[in-house]
C-alpha cells in the first residue's frame, strides 16, 4: 500500500503487486483487525513502500506482522484479545529468500521450511504457548496452483503442532488444500484472482470460522 518505490527486479519476479494507501482504511472499515505480511509480494516495489504499508495499516488500527523494518519487528508476534483469550499471531514465508529481513535491513519473515523449520520458529512458538498463549501460525508455503500440500509441508506442520501452535493457518497455492484437525494447509482465495484456472477454480473463495475453546479447535468453511 504505496506510492513510493520502483519494481523489484530479477527474472524470477514476473508480478508485482500493490494497493493504494487509501485500501488500509477501507480494509478497517471491513472489521480486519490484524494482516500477515510475509509473502513474496512483501517488498514488491521496496524498502519505502514496505515501511509505507506497515504506517498506512497501523494508523488505520490494522496490526502487522510477518514483515518489519528489520529482522527481530518481522519476527515479533501481535498479541490480539479476541472475546477474552489472548491470541499470539506469527507470519512466516518460505519465499523468497532475497525478501528476508536481516538485523539492520527491512524485509519479511522468512524461513526454508523445505530444508526445515528453524529453531528460532520452534522455540517461539514453544515459548508463546507456555506463557498461556493460544498460538496462530500463518505460514505462506508452497508453490501456486498445486492441489495438495507438499511433503516438506506436512513435515512444517507436524514441527509446529508439536511446538504448540493451536491453529496453522496456510496460504500460496491459490487452491484450498484442506484442513487435518487444527491444520489449515492452504486457505486459497479470498478474493478473486487475477487468472483463473477453469479445473482449479481459484476464483471460488472460503471464508474461515474458527472457534478457539482452551487448546480446542472446531470450526466451519463456506464456498462462495
Amino acid at each position: 500500500m504505496s506510492d513510493r518505490g520502483s519494481a523489484w527486479g530479477g527474472p524470477a519476479k514476473p508480478f508485482h503487486f500493490r494497493a493504494p494507501p487509501q485500501a488500509a482504511a477501507i480494509l478497517a472499515d471491513l472489521g480486519i483487525g490484524c494482516v500477515t505480511l510475509a509473502n513474496n509480494y512483501a517488498l514488491d516495489y521496496g524498502y519505502a513502500a514496505l515501511a509505507d504499508t506497515i504506517d498506512y495499516l497501523t494508523r488505520s488500527g490494522i496490526r502487522v506482522v510477518g514483515a518489519g523494518a528489520d529482522l527481530q519487528q518481522a519476527r515479533a508476534p501481535v498479541l490480539l484479545q479476541v472475546r477474552g483469550t489472548q491470541v499470539a499471531v506469527l507470519g512466516i514465508t518460505g519465499h523468497p529468500a532475497d525478501f528476508a529481513a536481516a538485523p539492520a535491513n527491512p524485509g519479511a519473515a522468512y524461513a526454508n521450511l523445505a530444508a526445515a523449520v528453524p529453531q528460532w520458529l520452534t522455540s517461539g512458538v514453544r515459548g508463546l504457548a507456555a506463557d498461556g498463549e493460544l498460538v496462530l501460525v500463518m505460514p505462506h508455503w508452497g508453490p501456486n496452483m498445486t492441489t495438495r500440500p507438499r511433503p516438506y509441508i506436512r513435515a512444517a506442520v507436524g514441527a509446529l503442532v508439536a511446538a504448540g501452535a493451536a491453529l496453522v493457518a496456510g496460504h500460496s497455492a491459490h487452491v484450498f488444500h484442506g484442513v487435518a484437525g487444527r491444520v489449515l494447509f492452504d486457505m486459497g482465495d479470498f478474493i478473486d484472482d487475477y487468472a483463473t484456472n477453469p479445473l482449479l477454480r481459484n476464483d471460488l473463495g472460503l471464508p474461515f470460522m474458527v472457534t478457539l475453546d482452551g487448546q480446542h479447535l472446531s470450526g466451519s468453511r463456506r464456498c462462495r
